[in-house]
Formats: C-alpha cells, structure tokens, sequence
C-alpha cells in the first residue's frame, strides 16, 4: 500500500528477518548440505595487483573461481587471435 515502513527501515533491518524466518522452515523441510562445486569450475591463487596466476609463496593473493579454462593461464586466453573461441556461454557448463 505503499506506506512507509518506518525511518531508515530497509535493506538488511527489514528484509533479514523475513529471510531468517524463511530459510528456518525451508531449512527443516531440505536439510543442510555443503555446496558443491560444479563440474568445470576451478579454483586458483591470483595476484590480487596484476590479476595473474599466484606463486604459492606469494602474500599478496588470494583464491578466485573461473570457468575451467578461462583462469589466468587457462587455456581460452591462450588461444590466438579468436575471440570467439573465448566466448563461453552459460549452455556450456551448466546442465538442466
């Protein structure tokens, strides 16, 4: 009805609640589980400055998730001049 909700009444004050409340009933009807990562996603170190592969030594990385194939070194950017080998599109990795 458009009325206001109260003074700075938003975000994470109004809508964490409900959410809390919902995530407890659908939480006893699925359970609990880890996540699991597709196939065909990686996880790498990367420089956090230069954006490239990490040594394992390196201080100043942290851990990145890409599509296999697109992470830095992978083998879609080190294909030559065709850019739309590097495309990959959502029907490539995920299933139905």
């Amino acid at each position: 009805d458009n009325t206001t909700m109260g003074f700075c009444l938003g975000g994470s004050k109004a809508a964490l609640p409900i959410w809390k409340d919902y995530m407890k009933v659908a939480l006893k009807k699925i359970g609990t589980g880890s996540f699991k990562r597709p196939p065909g996603i990686v996880e790498v170190r990367v420089n956090k400055k230069t954006g490239e592969l990490a040594s394992l030594n390196d201080l100043n990385s942290h851990s990145e998730i890409f599509v296999f194939g697109t992470e830095p070194g992978g083998s879609i950017q080190t294909q030559k001049d065709n850019i739309e080998d590097a495309i990959i599109e959502d029907n490539d990795f995920f299933q139905e």
